[in-house]
């Protein structure tokens, strides 16, 4: 993969991890996404950001954006998503069900993977729909006749592919996707990783040396 001159090496760095691991997570569910359908991304961080604009490139569908914090909610809105749950932590099913006409979304890419995401996904979906999980930490539980009397998918996600990574840099190069990054010189990597810890890096941060 040879970069373009003008690209900004900075703002292109967390494709390597972020993006990529996105990339991956969305391509392989694209066959269960209806062209009117509506999509769930639990999480608008780094990588629920990425995710929304990566969507919006391949899908015609309906975005809704989940997530506990009021600020993500809001950059979220800036991307562009149709509706937005402030989740607070606790169980936004109902809401995702309102949200979609009582049918439930299609597919569901968790981010979070923890708290009450797990659960709150499974009972968000219609029937035949994918839980797609890229976030970690938490538990899931689901009853067999759940899985299969509504015939949904539960699919799990790790890093990408080098096709996956070389399809999202050139989305990245010709600007269709934007990465929210903080950068940090090298003498502030404290300071950098009290923010990681805080919760104020809302995107992604890179060191640069």
């Amino acid at each position: 993969m040879k970069l373009k001159r003008s690209t900004d090496l900075v703002g292109a760095a967390p494709l390597a991890d972020a993006g990529v691991t996105v990339y991956h997570a969305l391509n392989k569910v694209m066959h269960a996404i209806p062209p009117d359908g509506n999509i769930a991304v639990i999480g608008t961080g780094g990588l629920g950001q990425i995710a929304v604009q990566v969507l919006k490139c391949l899908t015609q569908c309906n975005i809704l954006a989940v997530d506990a914090d009021e600020k993500k909610i809001r950059i979220a809105e800036r991307l562009g998503v149709k509706d937005t749950i402030h989740s607070a932590g606790k169980d936004f099913s109902g809401e995702l069900l309102r949200l979609t006409a009582n049918i439930g979304a299609d597919v569901i890419f968790d981010f979070v993977g923890d708290f009450e995401t797990p659960q709150s996904s499974i009972k968000g979906l219609r029937k035949g729909g994918v839980y797609s999980i890229i976030g970690y930490g938490g538990a899931l539980n689901v009853p067999t006749v759940k899985l299969v009397g509504s015939e949904i998918s539960v699919m799990g996600n790790l890093v990408g592919s080098y096709n996956d990574l070389d399809d999202i840099v050139k989305l990245y190069e010709k600007g269709k996707i934007r990465l929210n990054v903080d950068r940090f010189r090298l003498e502030e990597i404290n300071e950098a990783l009290e923010k990681l810890k805080s919760g104020l890096i809302d995107g992604r941060g890179v060191v640069v040396f």
